[in-house]
């Protein structure tokens, strides 16, 4: 696996296969579409200070899944924090590491500029993304009441807290 950090320089090219993986890898039906992310939402989160991202390629190059993320030092006044925006891997590819690649990679960019907590939200029906990130060690915080809406059901978001 390769882990290709987003940059000025392939942001055009590389933000077109990261809203392609969120449309394969978000396909619950809301009222206003689906949950995945397009390329306009990509690009404007990637426009944003303390926003970073990476693609995860299988050795052939083959685009495996991303992870977009968000940090900030700490500063006189707060400790510095990260938060995971969005994690997408390919469905065909999941349970095959890359998604717990994806996030420790991400928790090293936001340790790096000084975060000590990282922080995501996560459907309270999506087992898999709870396991993993039970897994690396996130622990539930919080839950926000109905907060993602679906055609067919309303559903609460669990807040996870890692210490970095």
């Amino acid at each position: 696996m390769k882990l290709i950090p987003i940059t000025h320089e392939n942001v055009e090219q590389l933000a077109e296969i990261m809203a392609e993986l969120h449309s394969r890898a978000f396909t619950i039906a809301t009222p206003k579409g689906n949950e995945s992310w397009g390329l306009e939402s990509i690009l404007t989160s990637l426009s944003q200070k303390g926003v970073f991202a990476f693609l995860a390629t299988s050795n052939e190059d083959i685009p495996m899944g991303f992870v977009l993320g968000r940090a900030v030092g700490a500063n006189d006044k707060y400790d510095g924090e990260g938060e995971i925006l969005t994690i997408a891997v390919d469905p065909v590819n999941q349970g095959r590491g890359y998604g717990q690649q994806l996030l420790q990679q991400a928790i090293v960019k936001a340790r790096k500029v000084g975060a000590k907590k990282m922080y995501l939200e996560v459907a309270c029906d999506n087992d898999g993304a709870i396991g993993l990130y039970n897994k690396i060690g996130f622990k539930k915080i919080a839950r926000r009441k109905d907060y993602y809406v679906r055609t067919t059901a309303v559903v609460d978001a669990l807040v996870m807290e890692k210490s970095i």
